[in-house]
């Protein structure tokens, strides 16, 4: 019986050594080609459905449809991204919706990445971060000018040029606010349309259509609290909870600060138990009468954002400045780099973290005292920009 024979490099000729490497680098070309990421297609929708509710939602009774019904749609489905193996099994999915924002300094689109998951099977592997880029990658072909996400995960997506961005302030609501005057209800069974034109109000909104409240309304594990008037006219409204997200935390609301902080009585006496409200950074009003008031507060960020068309971005910025007399200027030439320019001084900014920080905070984490003195002494009006998505709309 012959003994094992060892293999040497001179058994083989170079020729044959070439072609053994160029046949196992083109079969591993083509398997990494298959693991690239790419859209859903109609066929396979019905699987990733299955897929998701499977990684995402094995333990509740609604399907993720029903969750996030802005999001799985037939026309937004080109915009949801898989990784799959050869034998079509789906591996990771990333989505995004695009949201076209009204705000203070023009409209803008900001494209919300979420869903982002790989089976626990195939983690480790590179899959998150295809089916993301994917996104960010057609997301900025449409000419949104900002993407977001929310995680917790702030490494992994700082390496993606995701960064801290914005501010979201927390009040934990502990007693109550003020006297009740005005009746209270809770229950979705109120009119889409009613809640739209509170809404509508809003200095800082995502555009909806009607028929976006109606479905919003019905999300599994939404509550819905209202406050009327004896007239029965709407003063106030507020979202707690939304599928297995934002329990204990009123995401959404809309009504002036008074009603808002009737509307936080009710709703606290009515749940025996203390409850978290969401408030944007440019809300002054309503921070300002809650801190007064004693209300404890965390002071966070909104998500992590990347910059897509910071171009687009400043040209919107230099018409608002422009409309409303201020001596500034923000030239980009890319997303890399802003001169911002007041009277005869000006700052060069370099890096995308640094630019989404001074644009919309959080400034304390630019720790740089020479550029903090600049944005307080020169552009305090200006700068942070607002930047905000209620809680109905994150995906």
């Amino acid at each position: 019986m012959k003994g094992k024979q060892e293999l040497r490099p001179e058994m083989y000729s170079d020729k044959r050594i070439v072609f053994v490497f160029q046949g196992l680098l083109c079969r591993e070309y083509r398997y990494n080609k298959h693991m690239e990421a790419q859209k859903i297609s109609k066929q396979d929708y019905p699987k990733l459905l299955e897929f998701l509710n499977q990684q995402l939602r094995p333990h509740v009774e609604w399907s993720i449809e029903a969750e996030y019904p802005q999001v799985f749609q037939t026309h937004n489905q080109s915009r949801m991204m898989v990784v799959k193996n050869n034998e079509g099994e789906i591996l990771s999915h990333a989505l995004y919706k695009v949201l076209p924002i009204k705000s203070i300094y023009g409209m803008i689109k900001l494209a919300a990445i979420g869903s982002v998951v790989t089976h626990t099977k195939h983690r480790g592997k590179g899959y998150s971060r295809k089916v993301v880029q994917a996104c960010v990658d057609q997301a900025k072909s449409e000419g949104c000018e900002l993407s977001i996400l929310w995680s917790d995960l702030f490494d992994f997506y700082k390496g993606m040029n995701f960064y801290k961005t914005g501010y979201e302030y927390a009040f934990m609501v502990d007693r109550p606010l003020t006297e009740k005057q005005n009746h209270f209800h809770v229950g979705a069974n109120v009119s889409a349309s009613t809640i739209e034109n509170l809404y509508r109000k809003q200095s800082f909104q995502v555009l909806r259509k009607t028929i976006d409240f109606e479905a919003n309304l019905k999300i599994p594990k939404s509550y819905v609290y209202t406050l009327w008037d004896k007239s029965n006219k709407l003063l106030s409204y507020a979202i707690e909870g939304k599928g297995v997200d934002f329990t204990g935390y009123i995401h959404e609301w809309g009504g002036g600060v008074n009603s808002i902080k009737e509307l936080l009585t009710h709703i606290y006496s009515y749940r025996q138990q203390n409850l978290t409200l969401i408030v944007p950074g440019h809300s002054v009003n309503l921070r300002g009468d809650l801190k007064n008031l004693g209300i404890k507060n965390h002071l966070g960020i909104l998500g992590l954002v990347r910059l897509l068309g910071l171009e687009s971005l400043t040209a919107k910025m230099n018409l608002y400045c422009k409309r409303l007399g201020y001596a500034v200027e923000f030239e980009a030439t890319d997303n890399q780099s802003l001169v911002i320019r007041s009277g005869e001084e000006k700052v060069l900014l370099t890096g995308e973290e640094v630019i989404l920080q001074t644009l919309f905070g959080p400034h304390e984490l630019l720790g740089d005292k020479a550029l903090n003195n600049f944005l307080q002494s020169k552009l305090k009006n200006i700068l942070p920009l607002p930047l905000w998505v209620w809680g109905w709309d994150s995906i």
